[in-house]
């Protein structure tokens, strides 16, 4: 087995699933989440060709395909230290996206 599978389950099972969550959340800017999963499909392209022995992901030109993933968990962190998450909170009397009804506090 080639030394770049595991990248490639990693970028499978972990990368693109987060930033797809970030996104569908709201919990972040879309830039940001779209960032993400631009990058992580460029890094599985650059893998996949790694793998093929079309390039050489380490080395020359195929280590372009880090830049985007690497651009997005440079600034990720920064931005989640220095601003946070976005808080959502949801309108008295509403029902969030789940349909469910929200919480109503007891007056006591």
């Amino acid at each position: 087995m080639k030394p770049g599978a595991g990248r490639l389950s990693v970028t499978l099972s972990r990368s693109g699933p987060q930033s797809y969550l970030l996104l569908r959340s709201g919990l972040v800017a879309r830039w940001l989440s779209a960032l993400g999963l631009v990058g992580y499909a460029v890094l599985l392209a650059g893998v996949a060709s790694d793998l093929l022995g079309l390039l050489d992901i380490n080395s020359g030109a195929g280590a372009m395909f880090y830049v985007p993933g690497g651009l997005f968990e440079a600034v990720l962190p920064l931005l989640l230290i220095f601003k946070g998450f976005r808080v959502i909170v949801p309108a008295p009397g509403t029902v969030d996206r789940d349909e469910r009804p929200t919480p109503k506090r007891v007056p006591g």
